[in-house]
């Protein structure tokens, strides 16, 4: 069981808002809680004048804020010594944890900008918070675009994963298919017949493509009709949530049943790095 820590500082009534991810603050701890949790790629607010000051006149700490803005100024350490000092300083981490922050940090400085971004949009994926993964990876690649053949397969796939995780089946596996193009990618292909399986793709330009067997059509075919039947009814007899609950659950049910038969892998989508 971790200690438990002292809070140091005041807690303040004027919040810091870490733009970038829309999270209030009002305590020391709570601005070290942040800054464990996004770790993957500390945004621009982490590491600012605004922060220094909020932390010497709002939390009352003038010696950690003058110490950090002066660190900021003469540009000595980079982000990950200041995030390390504010987590020591505190006491919110221990030496081990603040160690593997500092690496982390440090390996993420040195990489090419538009790396640290997908880094970050990864890493948004992972903690479900999709839409955000999504602006990033858009906004990487038309930068990209017929220049780093590599990372823009990794992106569409990406893209593809988000797209499939919030259900838009059809979106997926545009997406995967473009990886797939250019890269020649295994895991893109498997990816892209997996959403194609549950989208409403043209099932005949599927075949012709040899991405799905007519065994495959025929069984995609016979489960849809099983879902939109289990859907079918008199709607003012249903009430619509558990008839949402009942689509999704079938879905889950076909889902584990194509695992067990082989059909599909159980990590379908995966996620590529670059």
């Amino acid at each position: 069981m971790k200690l438990p820590v002292l809070c140091k500082g005041e807690i303040s009534e004027k919040p810091y808002i870490f733009k970038s991810i829309s999270i209030r603050v009002f305590s020391l701890e709570e601005i070290c809680r942040v800054f464990m949790e996004h770790t993957s790629m500390p945004p621009e607010d982490f590491y600012c004048v605004e922060l220094c000051d909020y932390i010497s006149l709002e939390l009352k700490l003038k010696d950690l804020g003058d110490a950090l803005k002066e660190s900021l100024m003469k540009k000595t350490g980079g982000q990950s010594e200041f995030i390390v000092r504010v987590l020591m300083y505190s006491g919110y981490a221990d030496n081990v944890e603040t160690e593997k922050i500092r690496k982390q940090i440090s390996m993420l400085e040195n990489l090419p900008p538009l790396l640290r971004m997908k880094s970050y949009a990864d890493s948004m994926v992972s903690s479900g918070r999709l839409y955000g993964a999504f602006d990033i990876y858009n906004e990487i690649l038309p930068k990209i675009k017929g220049k780093d053949p590599a990372l823009e397969a990794s992106i569409y796939h990406n893209c593809g994963v988000v797209y499939a995780k919030m259900f838009f089946f059809e979106a997926a596996a545009a997406q995967f298919k473009e990886a797939y193009v250019i890269s020649r990618d295994e895991e893109s292909l498997r990816a892209y017949k997996a959403a194609a399986l549950f989208s409403d793709d043209d099932t005949e330009n599927l075949i012709k493509e040899r991405i799905i067997t007519p065994k495959d059509a025929e069984e995609i075919g016979r489960i849809k009709e099983k879902i939109l039947e289990g859907a079918a009814g008199d709607v003012g007899d249903i009430d619509f949530a558990n008839d949402a609950k009942r689509i999704v659950k079938e879905i889950k049910k076909d889902y584990l049943k194509r695992i067990e038969n082989g059909i599909i892998s159980a990590d379908i989508w995966g996620r590529q790095s670059a």
